[in-house]
C-alpha cells in the first residue's frame, strides 16, 4: 500500500481546500472528503488505482493500455497521428472507457464500443476528426462562424454538439439534429 505521508497530506489538504472553495465557492462536502480519502490510499496490485473523473463526475479505474478493447486503440490508430499514443485509461462503473492522449486530447467511448466526445482539452481538434461528423455540421459552422476552430466534439442519439472558438466568439455550444441540419445554440 502506499500512503501519503503527513506533510504530504497537509499539502494536498491545502492545495484542495483552496480549489475547492476557490472553485465551487464552498467548503467541501462528505463525498469530497471521502473520494480524498480513497485517493490517498490505493493498490499497486495490478494498476488498479481510483481517482476521480471530473468529465464524468464519478469515481474510474485506471486500467493499463492492454486492458482497453482493441477496437478503441484502433480508433486511435485510424483518426490520430501515429506518434499519438494513449497516455491513461479510464474505465467507470458503467463501462464508459476515458482516454487522455500524448496530444491532450481525451476521448470517451460509450460501453457499446462507440465514441461519444472528444475534447481537445483547451486546444483545437484536428481535421481527420471534424471528418467524423456530418459535412452538413462543418458547412454551417464554416458559413456562419468565419474563422471558426473547433475545440470539442460530441454525438448522441440526439445528434450532435460542437462547442466552437472564434476571435469573435470565445466559446459557443452549437447543437445539431443526427442528420447534421443545426437545431440550436446551447444556453449556459
Amino acid at each position: 500500500m502506499k500512503r501519503i505521508t503527513g506533510f504530504w497530506l497537509m499539502c494536498l489538504f491545502l492545495f484542495t481546500f483552496t480549489n475547492v472553495k476557490a472553485q465551487y465557492g464552498q467548503m467541501m462536502t462528505p463525498e469530497m472528503w471521502k473520494g480524498m480519502h480513497e485517493m490517498m490510499n490505493y493498490s499497486d496490485n495490478n494498476s488498479i488505482k481510483t481517482e476521480w473523473s471530473g468529465s464524468s463526475n464519478q469515481y474510474a479505474h485506471i486500467v493499463s493500455v492492454n486492458q482497453i478493447p482493441q477496437a478503441l486503440i484502433e480508433f486511435v490508430k485510424t483518426n490520430f497521428d501515429k506518434n499519438i499514443t494513449i497516455r491513461k485509461a479510464r474505465l467507470q462503473n458503467n463501462n464508459v472507457y476515458e482516454l487522455d492522449l500524448s496530444n491532450g486530447n481525451e476521448i470517451t467511448f460509450h460501453s457499446s464500443g462507440d465514441w461519444h466526445h472528444i475534447d481537445g482539452e483547451g486546444k483545437y481538434l484536428s481535421e481527420s476528426l471534424l471528418k467524423l461528423m456530418p459535412s452538413s455540421v462543418m458547412d454551417y459552422v464554416k458559413k456562419n462562424y468565419s474563422n471558426a476552430k473547433i475545440k470539442e466534439l460530441s454525438k448522441c442519439s440526439e445528434g450532435w454538439e460542437v462547442e466552437i472558438s472564434t476571435p469573435k466568439v470565445n466559446d459557443e455550444t452549437l447543437m445539431f439534429y443526427p442528420n447534421g441540419t443545426f437545431m440550436k445554440i446551447e444556453e449556459e
